[in-house]
């Protein structure tokens, strides 16, 4: 049993915000103030679903998946610099804007593909609806990194992408093969590290 809280909007009326840890099958019942079963109000029975991801915007293409299949869709901008459409959920949109180390290069121009990356430093601006934990690297066997600095928040941007929070932070791919980097359980960027 997990206890919501609520606020009286009204005499007789009170309001709480749920949120599901899991995809089932919830059972919601209305208690009064000391724990015992309302006797007016009868159980809802609730279907949570898989949520369903923030679609790419036009020109992109399709959203990374696990394993890099596919990895995260980039802009393919011939600036050098690409924008980077992560995989959100909740209404969500996660950005990326990676800055790469010398010698690291884009090998095709529209997936967030790189050589040349690893064991050196990229900086990544990522700008997302909110800022969820944890924030961290997670290599294709399950190995945990963490930032090696950051998350830097932006007080202020010129970023088209950035949705709502900006903020920057450094990582280290000490090995190649795909790497999740992991928002919460809102949002995860597909990065394929060839060499």
């Amino acid at each position: 049993m997990r206890p919501v809280r609520t606020r009286v909007v009204e005499p007789g009326l009170r309001r709480g915000t749920v949120r599901f840890p899991a995809v089932g099958v919830w059972t919601l019942v209305a208690t009064n103030p000391r724990g015992a079963r309302a006797r007016s109000v009868a159980p809802v029975r609730v279907r949570v679903r898989e949520p369903v991801p923030t679609a790419p915007p036009e020109g992109f293409g399709a959203l990374g998946g696990p394993q890099c299949d596919p990895p995260s869709p980039a802009s393919g901008s011939a600036t050098g610099l690409r924008d980077v459409f992560g995989t959100a959920v909740g209404g969500e949109e996660l950005w990326a804007l990676p800055f790469l180390p010398v010698g690291a290069t884009w090998p095709t121009p529209h997936f967030a593909v790189f050589d040349g990356l690893v064991g050196k430093e990229i900086k990544i601006v990522f700008g997302m609806t909110s800022f969820h934990r944890p924030f961290r690297a997670i290599a294709s066997d399950g190995a945990i990194r963490a930032p090696v600095w950051g998350p830097t928040f932006h007080s202020s941007s010129s970023w088209a992408r950035q949705p709502g929070v900006e903020w920057g932070a450094g990582f280290v791919f000490p090995t190649p093969g795909c790497w999740r980097i992991q928002v919460g359980t809102f949002g995860d960027l597909w990065l394929l590290v060839r060499s």
